[in-house]
């Protein structure tokens, strides 16, 4: 398996923890409607890895826990402040390049294989 993306007609039940339960329910669907006949588009999952991958790089976890050190969790909106502050690390982040290249060459895979099944239309959807 590649650490941020694994295709859905590769994943089992044994695969949440890598890819999360909305996903996997989402593959156990196209699984039982391909086994039906039913014509389903294939897709790609991102793994918890992918979502957890930013935060490794450019010290980001460490300056996140920093950033919630001076916290008062009974001051609404010192919360905000943190909250914003945090935001604004994340927002500041790239994505690692291992992930823009694995996604990126996931979509390609599918604009090709959709094509070549000349699927009527493509549906992604994002699930967080």
């Amino acid at each position: 398996m590649r650490a941020f993306i694994n295709w859905l007609d590769e994943l089992s039940l044994q695969d949440v923890a890598v890819i999360g339960g909305k996903t996997e329910s989402l593959d156990e669907m196209h699984s039982a409607l391909d086994s039906l006949g039913v014509r389903v588009p294939d897709g790609f999952a991102i793994t918890v890895a992918s979502h957890w991958a930013p935060l490794d790089q450019d010290d980001l976890r460490q300056r996140i826990v920093e950033q919630l050190s001076g916290l008062n969790r009974n001051d609404l909106a010192d919360l905000a402040r943190h909250g914003d502050a945090i935001h604004e690390l994340i927002i500041q982040t790239d994505l690692p390049k291992a992930l823009w290249s694995e996604i990126g060459a996931a979509y390609a895979r599918l604009a090709v294989e959709s094509t070549a099944r000349t699927y009527p239309e493509t549906t992604m959807r994002k699930t967080l």
